[in-house]
């Protein structure tokens, strides 16, 4: 029997806004890869989070990074990196300039 594992969620900025909460701590099976985590993220707040931090085409506002324990992550690798209990994600929109 796989346990569960406490992952917890910042949501920086514009990301804040669309989930209307800083962050929150999710329960997610042990083993599961980061696309699981989307997935999950996706059910609560929808496809558009789901294309923000998955697809591959440039939408109007960029796309959003992952930030897993202090490290930005490559998309690449959203099928293959494990999360690990009490790690901390942040997803935060792309950084305008001006």
């Amino acid at each position: 029997m796989i346990s569960d594992i406490s992952i917890t969620v910042k949501y920086l900025a514009l990301v804040k806004e669309m989930t209307h909460c800083n962050g929150e701590i999710i329960l997610i099976a042990g083993g599961s890869t980061v696309s699981r985590l989307i997935d999950n993220l996706a059910e609560s707040y929808g496809n558009q989070m789901r294309s923000n931090l998955l697809d591959d085409e440039p939408t109007r506002n960029g796309k959003f990074s992952l930030i897993i324990n202090g490290e930005m992550l490559d998309r690449s690798k959203f099928d293959t990196i494990i999360l690990n209990d009490n790690d901390e994600v942040a997803i935060i929109p792309p950084i305008a300039g001006g």
